[in-house]
């Protein structure tokens, strides 16, 4: 009789314990997550939309530091596309030039990849894809009157960030996309700018982000991996320069 009811408490006990467990584990999700999320802010129109054939290299800005910088050929068909506004009314875009100081191998032609946690863990990155876009923020603006062939230099630190929506941690989103999401990084360089005769340009410089967008999943402890939400990372990689003449 001594020995049933040992049995039956050992059972019970057990019992406790396993729910206990599978709701602890259930709560460690929440200790995992993040609602403090930064808001894309990089332009609609991604560099990597912009055909190859519209690019060449640039005869307007040149790196000091050997750094490739690109024109497009034809910047007003990307005015509105970029959302781009003029420093004063009249102003007229006659250059769009892209310049990467930190540049991401292969960004433009990444396929899909996964990021795949153990068993139980979690959330993790699935269907990661890369773009490249310009972002909202100036840098830095100057005016320079030819002809003449002035030197700007612009060094400045700019915030990655993310979003998604699901509450997923900066910690899971960083090893996904396979940088620190809550850093900084400073995009520098000196650049000559060609500036013709009798013309006002301003040159503005924005900095230009490596996109990272990403499916969500979780992976419970019971039951078949799903799909939860979507989100983004951003991580400046080098600048943009819009020159306008005034």
């Amino acid at each position: 009789m001594r020995l049933k009811v040992v049995s039956k408490v050992a059972f019970v006990i057990a019992l406790i314990i396993a729910v206990i467990g599978f709701s602890t584990k259930g709560f460690v999700y929440a200790d995992k997550l993040s609602t403090s999320l930064t808001p894309a802010n990089a332009k609609s129109c991604a560099i990597t939309d912009i055909p190859q054939e519209e690019l060449q290299e640039s005869k307007t800005i040149k790196s000091k530091n050997g750094n490739k910088v690109y024109d497009v050929k034809n910047p007003e068909k990307y005015v509105k596309a970029l959302g781009l506004e003029a420093p004063s009314p009249g102003a007229k875009l006659v250059g769009i030039s892209f310049s990467y100081s930190n540049p991401a191998p292969n960004s433009t032609t990444n396929p899909s990849s996964d990021f795949t946690t153990q068993a139980g863990t979690g959330y993790y990155l699935k269907n990661i894809r890369s773009s490249e876009a310009c972002g909202a923020q100036v840098i830095r603006s100057s005016y320079y009157t030819g002809p003449s062939t002035p030197t700007m230099t612009v060094t400045e630190t700019v915030s990655a960030s993310f979003n998604a929506n699901v509450g997923v941690s900066a910690q899971v989103v960083s090893a996904g996309v396979g940088f620190n999401v809550t850093s900084t990084y400073t995009v520098s360089d000196s650049y000559s700018v060609k500036v013709p005769a009798g013309k006002t340009y301003n040159i503005r410089a924005n900095p230009i982000f490596l996109i990272k967008n990403y499916e969500v999943w979780n992976d419970p402890w019971i039951g078949f991996d799903k799909k939860v939400g979507s989100g983004s990372a951003q991580k400046p990689i080098g600048v943009c320069f819009y020159y306008w003449e005034v």
